[in-house]
């Protein structure tokens, strides 16, 4: 975080951990739901590159917990063992001009 406060793209403490919670998603189990992945460029333009080819998705650990598809559809594997109700998936954009990743985290839920 620091870094990029020397970057100025982060401009104080509360902005960081609106950026933090951002990255953490609530799913329940059994159930899916579609990312959507925007890469933000120097000159502050967004482009949403969540179905662009370039755009990868990768489930952190074992895989008993998420599955993803290529198009960033998330979805909670349903488990009555299930231990630890967490999960990553890390998402990686790459191209011969920029590239860029990025860690979101699931806070996975029961059903209820």
């Amino acid at each position: 975080m620091e870094n990029m406060e020397k970057k100025g793209l982060i401009k104080n403490e509360e902005q960081a951990t609106a950026i933090i919670n951002a990255n953490i998603v609530p799913i329940t189990m059994g159930r899916s739901l579609q990312l959507k992945v925007e890469m933000i460029e120097a000159d502050g333009t967004i482009t949403d590159i969540t179905h662009s080819p370039a755009t990868f998705y990768d489930v952190l650990g074992d895989g008993r917990d998420l599955q993803t598809n290529a198009s960033g559809l998330i979805t909670a594997i349903f488990s009555q063992e299930k231990i630890l109700l967490t999960g990553e998936v890390f998402v990686i954009y790459g191209t011969p001009e920029k590239s860029g990743y990025n860690k979101v985290f699931f806070d996975i839920k029961p059903p209820k």
